[in-house]
C-alpha cells in the first residue's frame, strides 16, 4: 500500500513538533520494512495547488496501516504529527485488497508497539 502525502511545511514551531512524531515513525518503519519511498519538493504543473512537499510512503498492507492507526502507539504520538497533509491519496494492490475480504495471507509476526508486521494474517472485523 502506498499513500500520496502532499503537505505544507507550517511553522517553525509546528515542525520541530513534527520532528518527534516523525523519528518515532521512522523507528518503527525501520522495524518493518516500510517507509518513505520519496520525499520532495512539490512543484504546481497546471490549475491553483499550492503545497510545498509531496511525500510517498510505501506501507506493507492495508491490514497493517489499519492496525497502525488505531494502535496504542499510533495514538500517542499522533498529537505531535503538525504538517498539514492537505491531500493524501491511498492506493492498495489487488492483493491487499483481496485481504481484506478474508482471503489467506503470508505469515508474520507482531512488531514491538503490537502492530501487524509484513506477512502477518489476521481477521479483521472492521474496514478502512
Amino acid at each position: 500500500m502506498v499513500i500520496f502525502d502532499f503537505a505544507k511545511n507550517r511553522s517553525p514551531e509546528q515542525r520541530k513538533a513534527n520532528a518527534t512524531y516523525g523519528g518515532e515513525m521512522f523507528a518503527l518503519f525501520a522495524e518493518v520494512g516500510a517507509g518513505p519511498m520519496h520525499f520532495g519538493k512539490s512543484v504546481t504543473l497546471e490549475g491553483a495547488a499550492d503545497f510545498d512537499q509531496v511525500i510517498i510512503v510505501f506501507y506493507p498492507g492495508v491490514e497493517f496501516f489499519r492496525e497502525m492507526m488505531v494502535s496504542q502507539f499510533y495514538q500517542e504520538i499522533f498529537p505531535g504529527k503538525q504538517l498539514g497533509d492537505d491531500i493524501s491519496s491511498l492506493t492498495v494492490t489487488k492483493n491487499d485488497a483481496a485481504k481484506r475480504d478474508g482471503s489467506p495471507g503470508r505469515k508474520g509476526g507482531m512488531g514491538r508497539n503490537g502492530i501487524l508486521t509484513p506477512g502477518e494474517s489476521r481477521s479483521l472485523s472492521g474496514s478502512l
